[in-house]
């Protein structure tokens, strides 16, 4: 097994979906969960306040949204409303910050009864355990999905729960995952200089973004992930920004 050498890290950032877990357990499992018991979830559960609060965000999203071909939700939509807005929003795979809440919470009660576990490739939780007291800094996550989602499918993995080994967890709120803007601000909140940082991620243009922000990189070829163009693995070779199949491949001198 070819294994590669990033000296001097002491921190590891990682993607999620296509990174430590496969993008099948989130649009396979995770997604169509929600979008089977979202409706159910937002009539049950109709006072609470996080409902409340991630409803309001999807209101002022779609006054905004010009491309909805219906009416703007009022400002206090009905269930069947506010349904017709989520699934224009996931059929069109928005990144939507209250469509992002909604979900979570939906996944929350899922995780919590067992009905769902979140996947983990089989060499994720033995480089949890080596990194997690072999690296200074430790295991970070930087994810598209949110926080609290971040927390759910490490906490209550089909491993057990993994939050132990991290010390921090990031999401679009600091910002886009291919702007090197975002790693700057990462790597302030972890108080760890850029190359001291090894961000892995399945997504060209996030490492493109983290090598700007001065990070290290690697690509993570996980069975089902996209294949990359020849011209895009050309210009991560020219930044040696290398590729590995699996954790056990990353050696930290």
């Amino acid at each position: 097994m070819t294994t590669l050498s990033f000296p001097g890290v002491s921190c590891m950032l990682l993607d999620i979906e296509g990174t430590t877990t496969s993008i099948s357990f989130v649009h396979d499992v995770l997604f169509p969960y929600a979008a089977a018991n979202l409706e159910a979830f937002l009539r049950s559960h109709p006072t609470d306040p996080n409902v409340i609060r991630h409803t309001n965000l999807l209101v002022e999203e779609c006054a905004a949204e010009s491309a909805y071909p219906h009416a703007p939700l009022g400002p206090s939509p009905s269930v069947e409303e506010l349904m017709q807005y989520i699934r224009f929003l996931m059929a069109a795979d928005r990144k939507s910050p209250g469509l992002k809440g909604l979900q979570g919470q939906c996944w929350d009660a899922a995780y919590r009864s067992g009905l769902v576990k979140g996947h983990l490739f089989a060499d994720v939780l033995p480089a949890f355990r080596r990194w997690s007291t072999s690296l200074p800094k430790g295991v970070a996550i930087y994810s598209s999905g949110s926080v609290p989602a971040q927390r759910l499918l490490f906490g209550f993995s089909e491993e057990g729960d993994l939050t132990p080994y991290l010390v921090d967890y990031f999401d679009t709120g600091v910002g886009a995952k291919i702007h090197a803007s975002s790693y700057a601000t990462i790597t302030q909140r972890l108080d760890v200089s850029p190359g001291a940082i090894l961000f892995a991620s399945d997504n060209p243009l996030e490492l493109l973004a983290a090598h700007e922000a001065g990070l290290q990189a690697v690509l993570l070829d996980r069975p089902g992930n996209a294949p990359i163009s020849s011209e895009m693995a050309a210009r991560l070779e020219a930044l040696h920004i290398g590729t590995v199949q699996s954790f056990a491949q990353i050696e930290l001198p």
